[in-house]
């Protein structure tokens, strides 16, 4: 009877898709796939993995940081979930020589430091980290050079201060071998961008945007950020009030007002993604104290402005060490947010829900104004197994 019944349940498609959705992990899920034909896919279907994602986002396994532009880098774990043990170990080498720009759905871009012009992309969540060798987007003097430049803006050889390129891999992780190239030249109260993306072994224009006008006077973009729901934001010189917002898939470029409390002085604030990878915000520390602005959206997808969700939260640690804070990277949807202890050159996480916190007191003292870090997410979707005989029936 108990037989009987548990296979009515199984043996029907909606119950089991029901079930499926409901296991704990991608990880789960992978394994629940590995039973039979049927379950695989209903399992890797395109809605319902779309229906899955909502319910279980991508989990942050931890940090890649530099402690300085020629360090070995790191990775700090963050996830001690058992059922994530294996890809944090996979994500969990050192690496040297090697410059990290971007980590996107368990891919690294990376540039040689003996050859700076040079780029690769390691796959370290597949097992074998390998390398993927890219082809250069720079020609002499390290420019792209395909900027078109409006009037009263500086031609040919720009100052290198006002003339600024970023690599970065699209939010999928760039699995068809695409990457994505940002470069932004801003001078007095004028900015200009241009996107360019790497198809094969072929740089090519996507973007070339008009001129926007600046709130006030720059001498370059000091920081070009990682995207963010397909958008990269990028931040001015000191004292500015304001960031300036590149959408990549059309020729959209806008300026964002920053928050009254928040400047660009001390770039004491770093930008991610909200839950489910939509919208931006925004966590910023002021002293020992932690705030969180979500950025609204109109109906028309135009800015409406920040609202403050989290007010001047006190980081514990901070307080009983007697140590202001820096804040140095934030995970995709906003979960998790990398500190520094400034005096003490310690690295902590703080957990945006539960405002849970860890101290990397493990970690050799690191100069916190020189630190870069990068999350690395669970990779999505989930890669699914080839079915072997014993379980390739198609119930």
């Amino acid at each position: 009877m108990e037989h009987a019944a548990v296979a009515l349940v199984l043996g029907s498609d909606d119950l089991l898709v029901e079930i499926l959705r409901r296991v704990n992990s991608p990880t789960c899920l992978v394994r629940a796939a590995a039973v039979s034909k049927r379950w695989l896919r209903h399992a890797s279907d395109p809605a319902f993995l779309r229906r899955f994602r909502a319910r279980h986002p991508p989990r942050l396994l931890g940090f890649y940081v530099h402690e300085n532009p020629l360090a070995e880098l790191r990775f700090l774990p963050v996830s001690q979930d058992p059922e994530l043990r294996s890809a944090v170990r996979r994500a969990s080498y050192a690496v040297d020589n090697l410059g990290l720009l971007d980590c996107q759905n368990g891919r690294l871009l990376v540039r040689f430091y003996d050859e700076p012009s040079s780029f690769a992309v390691l796959s370290p969540l597949q097992g074998s980290p390998g390398m993927a060798v890219l082809t250069t987007p720079f020609g002499a003097g390290g420019r792209m050079g395909r900027l078109h430049l409006p009037p009263g803006m500086a031609v040919r050889a720009p100052s290198p201060d006002l003339y600024s390129v970023q690599l970065f891999m699209p939010n999928d992780g760039g699995h068809d071998g695409s990457v994505i190239a940002v470069e932004v030249l801003a001078e007095g109260m004028e900015a200009r961008a241009g996107v360019h993306v790497l198809s094969g072994d072929v740089w090519k224009v996507v973007h070339d945007t008009a001129s926007i006008k600046l709130p006030k006077p720059v001498s370059g973009i000091r920081e070009i950020l990682r995207p963010i729901d397909g958008k990269v934001y990028m931040v001015a010189e000191k004292g500015c009030k304001f960031i300036l917002e590149l959408d990549l898939a059309t020729p959209r470029f806008s300026v964002i007002p920053l928050p009254d409390k928040v400047t660009t002085t001390l770039d004491n604030f770093r930008l991610s993604s909200g839950e489910n990878g939509s919208g931006l915000v925004l966590v910023h520390a002021e002293g020992r104290l932690l705030s969180v602005w979500r950025h609204e959206t109109n109906g028309a997808g135009a800015g409406a402005g920040w609202v403050l969700v989290h007010d001047k939260v006190p980081v514990r640690e901070a307080f009983t060490r007697h140590q202001d804070v820096l804040v140095i990277a934030v995970s995709d949807g906003a979960e998790f947010v990398l500190l520094g202890l400034e005096s003490r050159k310690v690295l902590m996480h703080v957990h945006l829900k539960s405002w849970t916190e860890r101290v990397y007191d493990e970690m050799k003292p690191i100069p916190m104004y020189t630190i870069r870090a990068f999350p690395c997410m669970m990779v999505w979707p989930p890669v699914f197994p080839v079915l072997t005989e014993g379980n390739n029936q198609e119930y």
